[in-house]
């Protein structure tokens, strides 16, 4: 059962992930916006609340772009992870194995994890905000 759902989720996500990277988006100019050295040294700037300098004015509006959208997908993110819990469950129960409980355990790590990074991406834009660089959302063609 695991192998054929793997089979079939795998490939979709492989196409869809492949998909995303091949259209403008916020992610792909961020990758093209400067060297990955800088821009992690830009947005370490950014979490640290440190003022950024002009010439990497670029490379910070790419990665407050992308950070913008990723902030508006954190809530599918968590919503999927719930899915996942609730069905993991109910395969336990209707198996009559006992309850996964190092999974539950894994869940409320990954969710203190993503508070985590949830509370840093805000506060890498608000310390863009300050700065003068907000989101800019592209319209779709």
């Amino acid at each position: 059962m695991l192998g054929a759902s793997l089979l079939i989720v795998l490939p979709v996500e492989v196409w869809f992930v492949s998909r995303r990277f091949h259209r403008p988006g916020t992610a792909r100019d961020l990758l093209v916006g400067g060297e990955p050295r800088d821009i992690r040294r830009v947005v370490k700037m950014l979490r640290r609340q440190q003022p950024i300098a002009d010439e990497d004015g670029g490379i910070a509006q790419a990665y407050v772009n992308s950070a913008a959208r990723q902030l508006r997908m954190f809530p599918w993110l968590i919503g999927g992870m719930f899915v996942l819990c609730a069905i993991v469950v109910f395969l336990a129960a209707h198996a009559n194995r006992p309850f996964p409980w190092l999974l539950l355990v894994m869940f409320m790590v990954l969710l203190v994890v993503l508070g985590a990074a949830v509370s840093m991406t805000r506060r890498s834009i608000s310390t863009a905000r300050e700065q003068g660089i907000v989101v800019q959302r592209k319209r779709r063609p």
